[in-house]
């Protein structure tokens, strides 16, 4: 990791103000799942900050599609601003599409365990994801809310890639439909008590 790479990538957090208890959700799912929407949600009515991956990699590599060294580096790179964010007491969310098991084991193991680590894994129907990527438009006018374009053939081998969350990981799946907003202020409020 370079000092460079990490400020720009710092550069891309939306922040919320700090919190007495530090948080940290993981947000999964394949291209189109809602993700970013969803993070943006959790920014404005929870206070989230958002750690956004593709907007990381698109503002340190200037593209969302890495080498396997980028994305190594970019991995690197959210693992270091997560547990700094974390020891800030920020509360934060991660926006990853396809956050490996061995980077969220880092992340926990890492984070200071005053910290609560919890997931979700959203989830919708192949078609519904697929027309949502078809119809997105790329936007990289602002390094906090990179929108780019996913392939037919990139959403495939996410697809082939994608670490199910296992039973030892407190991320619970989600349907991402009409009903989501709601099924996650109810999440939350349970993870609350």
């Amino acid at each position: 990791m370079n000092s460079v790479s990490i400020e720009k990538a710092r550069s891309t957090i939306l922040f919320w103000e700090k919190v007495s208890i530090p948080e940290c959700m993981i947000l999964m799912g394949l291209p189109g799942t809602g993700k970013s929407f969803i993070s943006k949600y959790l920014h404005k009515k929870y206070g989230y900050t958002v750690l956004s991956w593709e907007n990381i990699t698109y503002t340190i590599f200037g593209t969302t599609i890495c080498l396997p060294e980028q994305y190594r580096e970019a991995y690197s790179i959210l693992h270091f601003l997560a547990c700094e964010l974390t020891w800030e007491n920020y509360k934060i969310v991660i926006d990853a599409t396809n956050l490996q098991y061995e980077h969220r084991k880092q992340i926990y193991d890492s984070i200071d365990s005053g910290t609560k680590i919890y997931g979700i894994y959203l989830q919708i129907d192949e078609s519904i994801s697929l027309d949502r990527i078809k119809n997105r438009w790329q936007n990289t006018d602002s390094p906090k809310n990179i929108l780019s374009s996913c392939s037919i053939e990139t959403f495939l081998e996410f697809k082939k890639s994608i670490d199910i969350p296992t039973k030892n990981e407190y991320i619970i799946p989600m349907i991402s439909d009409e009903n989501i907003f709601h099924t996650i202020d109810e999440f939350l409020l349970t993870i609350s008590k």
